[in-house]
């Protein structure tokens, strides 16, 4: 009869520590590879909230070159503009501000430089004359047509690797975080 031998614990601890680094090496030798990931895990910021942060960084490079070059448009003015192409009835600088989550100054700034180009016009508003609504006139509806195309080409190539399965799950779990953000958002804590 052959005895076999026992493994100590500390060996067994070991060889599992060691498994596990190879997983996190390769999986950092991967991201490593990629041109502009050498920030995507630091010490002390490894959180997948961050590398959200750091995508979002990403798409909002590509988007500002994307729109700087169909419309001449800066993203701040393509927030309001589209916005403003799809309600029929126009917007507040106030209702803009929601929808898009960026502050008024921002939206006022892009509102009056999207009214010089002639692309927005604001009317009187019957219920608060101190906040006029905006809307998008003829030019501003005719440049958001191709841009908007352009936009859908955009976000269909940003998730062009994820199957409709991984959109949906994506999509979920954004769902998820921005329910979390909005109730500590309204709970004003961190």
């Amino acid at each position: 009869m052959s005895k076999l031998k026992k493994t100590p614990p500390a060996a067994t601890k070991r060889r599992q520590r060691k498994s596990i680094s190879r997983t996190a090496l390769s999986y950092e030798e991967d991201v490593s590879r990629i041109d502009g990931f050498e920030h995507w895990k630091l010490p002390n910021l490894d959180f997948p909230s961050f590398r959200l942060g750091l995508v979002a960084k990403i798409m909002d490079r590509l988007s500002f070159r994307q729109l700087a070059g169909i419309g001449n448009l800066s993203f701040a003015e393509w927030r309001v503009l589209s916005r403003l192409a799809v309600a029929e009835d126009g917007l507040t600088v106030r209702q803009i501000a929601e929808f898009a989550w960026v502050d008024r100054a921002e939206v006022s700034r892009a509102a009056a430089a999207l009214e010089a180009r002639g692309l927005t016009a604001r009317r009187d508003n019957p219920r608060d004359r101190r906040t006029p609504i905006l809307f998008a006139t003829p030019s501003g509806l005719a440049l958001h047509d191709p841009v908007m195309r352009a936009r859908r080409r955009f976000h269909a190539a940003v998730t062009a690797d994820l199957d409709d399965s991984e959109r949906r799950q994506l999509d979920a779990l954004l769902v998820k975080l921005a329910r979390r953000l909005l109730r500590m958002s309204a709970a004003r804590s961190l």
